[in-house]
């Protein structure tokens, strides 16, 4: 959506730059400014004022995706335990003392950790074993970090930006159609 926002306000801008340069080569030097030249540039500024919106708007979805990628990336801490757990438990057995640790194959993880816990004479964890202690901590807090981002900066700028985008461009543009027809033609009318 966003470049094709920018590629066709750009070609916009050209076409109405190339529009500007042609009527102004038409028109008799003056040196003040005249109502073509303010309709013309008016024209050029909408394009040109949606491109910057639409980049900045577009910086603030990367910036709120990037936030929203990198809270679901941080390191989990149940898996972090788990996965700890059953490296040690693969280190322990006899047939990796001598290599060191090693990758973890998952298809047949159950019956390496099994042997593991027989060769060791220890009793096998249960899952509650595996799992942080403060899991309905982390989710509360998860739940409360994502609550504030609802409520965050970035996403207020957003919200503004797109009601800028889609209503207020419009009421600017109708409030000056207004503005300079009743000024050219109170000039028309009095001259």
């Amino acid at each position: 959506f966003f470049e094709t926002v920018i590629s066709v306000n750009l070609t916009a801008l050209l076409v109405l730059t190339t529009l500007f340069v042609s009527v102004s080569s038409y028109l008799p030097k003056t040196a003040y400014l005249k109502m073509i030249d303010v309709w013309l540039l008016f024209a050029q500024f909408i394009p040109f004022f949606e491109v910057l919106l639409h980049t900045f708007m577009d910086l603030q979805r990367k910036t709120n995706e990037d936030a929203t990628e990198a809270e679901r990336s941080s390191p989990d801490i149940s898996s972090t335990n788990t996965s700890t757990t059953v490296v040690n438990l693969q280190n322990d057995s006899k047939e990796n003392s001598t290599k060191g640790p090693s990758v973890i194959n998952v298809k047949g993880m159950d019956t390496k950790v099994n042997d593991s816990f027989a060769i060791n004479g220890m009793d096998r964890p249960t899952a509650s074993d595996l799992i942080a202690i403060n899991e309905e901590t982390k989710v509360n807090k998860r739940k409360d970090f994502y609550d504030q981002a609802q409520g965050s900066d970035e996403s207020k700028y957003l919200r503004v930006s797109e009601w800028i985008s889609t209503k207020g461009t419009l009421i600017f543009f109708v409030i000056f159609c207004v503005i300079y027809w009743s000024i050219g033609l109170a000039h028309y009318l009095t001259h």
